[in-house]
């Protein structure tokens, strides 16, 4: 909500987002804030201010889940190190592992990119179009996260209900968000419209600086892509959502 209330007026908050006719994420790569060392950070477009707010936001949310889910990794390690390893100990053990390592990776690449955009003024305008991207498309899955830890007599634990957030919310807007939005119009604007940009942060700094650069945060979001199409198999086969199918169908058949 924040950042849209802000930005979507902005001359780079494109219209898959919500924003205006004239917006267009090429206007994230504003040469004239970038050509020279000391104008690095140079406010083009009067949405810095709010720009660090949301970039502080985000940074902070994402630190704290890395530092949660470190901690909570440790104590699983230690805790079952404390307990005689049966046969299938190792087994439970490794699966509960595996369920760790994927939204740590998520929040690390997450606290890197915010951290190294937040540098620049061009990736930064890009970098709070990457987040509100995540975040639109995380509203529908905690919102089904929810449904599935309600109490039984909760509305939220209705099945028909969790179908729907399910099948109409979480699925077609992770598609949309992460699938489309983000591949194809945030990902194309990092690979082909900053690359007078990188050359341009390459005359100022250090020769080999923006090739550097360049690779980084392609790299970065290709990790991202990546854990989003192995995320998508587990909501697209989610275990609590089959379960309650296959009692819901359970139930119609007995009748």
């Amino acid at each position: 909500m924040y950042a849209w209330g802000w930005f979507h007026t902005a001359a780079f908050w494109p219209r898959v987002l919500g924003g205006t006719a004239r917006g267009q994420t090429q206007n994230c790569w504003d040469l004239s804030g970038n050509v020279h060392l000391t104008s690095l950070d140079s406010d083009f477009d009067h949405k810095n201010e709010h720009l660090r707010y949301y970039f502080i936001i985000q940074g902070s949310y994402h630190f704290h889940s890395l530092g949660f889910q470190l901690i909570s990794l440790l104590v699983l390690l230690l805790t079952s190190s404390n307990h005689e390893q049966g046969p299938g100990k190792w087994v439970s053990m490794r699966k509960s592992m595996t369920e760790y390592i994927r939204p740590l990776s998520e929040h690390m690449t997450a606290v890197l990119l915010i951290g190294a955009a937040f540098l620049f003024s061009g990736l930064r305008r890009l970098g709070a179009l990457g987040m509100y991207t995540m975040d639109l498309s995380g509203i529908f899955l905690q919102l089904l996260q929810v449904c599935l830890n309600s109490p039984l007599d909760s509305r939220f634990a209705d099945i028909q209900f969790i179908r729907l957030v399910h099948s109409y919310l979480a699925i077609p807007f992770f598609f949309y968000c992460r699938l489309f939005v983000l591949p194809f119009v945030i990902w194309y604007s990092v690979a082909f419209e900053s690359l007078e940009w990188f050359r341009q942060i390459e005359r100022v700094l250090v020769p080999g600086s923006g090739t550097f650069l360049y690779l980084t945060f392609n790299s970065l979001l290709l990790v991202i892509q990546l854990t989003n199409i192995l995320y998508l198999k587990r909501l697209l086969q989610h275990p609590q959502v089959k379960k309650l199918k296959d009692i819901r169908d359970s139930e119609t058949s007995t009748i």
